[in-house]
């Protein structure tokens, strides 16, 4: 079994794999403290006799020892840690990777080789990045903006009278209240810059790209897009899944 995990700023996922079927579980980053919450929810979760292999990612560097303390103690056993000097499919050459979350490389490696056409990678989570590889597996940049939840959270905490709202049922285009007001703006424009984000980035590649679309926050907003996506849940944990495969 290998235990891929992922510190986001919103979630910590782990995902096991063992004969090639691969399990994943997600808890609130918000209720993890220490190193002992880390331990809880590893040996939990997981048969750690079996555990064979370990990569970590994160995002979140206020728990980011919380974590390698938490393995140390459970584990005899060095994770890899996902950082820009691995060996992967993916060429970062044009970018400076000092500044490149490990969330963005793992998303990217998973793409990278999947399609003959380039990809580009929407990740719906705490913040909205895009990611553009060419049809070589070349970094070519992307685009970072606030995720939908953070968009609405401002809305709420920055304004005097509009609502707390998520997103739990469809509202019209045009909104006849608030609320529904609110919900359309977070949907459709979401939606919109998804479709406009595509057009732009094929018009300036000048082919058309396998539009690959992940993320906590994907779901709200597919239904509506206008353009042809591929939707893979769990593709960050798979591209830790094959970083580590690469790495061994």
């Amino acid at each position: 079994m290998i235990i891929a995990m992922s510190i986001g700023n919103t979630n910590f996922v782990l995902g096991t794999k063992e004969d090639n079927q691969i399990s994943v579980g997600r808890y609130p980053a918000k209720l993890i403290g220490s190193k002992e919450d880390f331990i809880k929810i590893i040996t939990d979760s997981t048969d750690i006799k079996k555990v064979k292999g370990i990569i970590i990612s994160s995002v979140n560097p206020g728990l980011t020892p919380y974590l390698t303390e938490a393995v140390k103690i459970i584990f005899s056993l060095s994770p890899v840690i996902v950082n820009s000097d691995l060996k992967m499919k993916l060429d970062l050459s044009l970018y400076d990777t000092k500044l490149l979350g490990s969330d963005r490389i793992a998303v990217c490696e998973a793409a990278a080789g999947r399609y003959k056409e380039p990809a580009v990678i929407f990740d719906f989570g705490t913040a909205t990045t895009i990611n553009v590889i060419d049809s070589g597996n070349k970094f070519l940049g992307g685009s970072i903006l606030p995720g939908i939840s953070m968009g609405l959270n401002a809305l709420y905490k920055d304004t005097a009278q509009l609502p707390d709202i998520d997103l739990s049922a469809a509202s019209p285009l045009m909104g006849l209240n608030t609320k529904d007001c609110i919900t359309s703006g977070a949907v459709f424009g979401n939606a919109a810059m998804l479709d406009g984000m595509v057009q732009r980035i094929e018009d300036s590649l000048s082919e058309k790209t396998a539009v690959i679309v992940t993320g906590g926050n994907a779901g709200n907003i597919l239904p509506v897009c206008r353009t042809k996506v591929i939707f893979i849940p769990e593709l960050l944990i798979s591209g830790l899944f094959e970083l580590y495969e690469s790495n061994l």
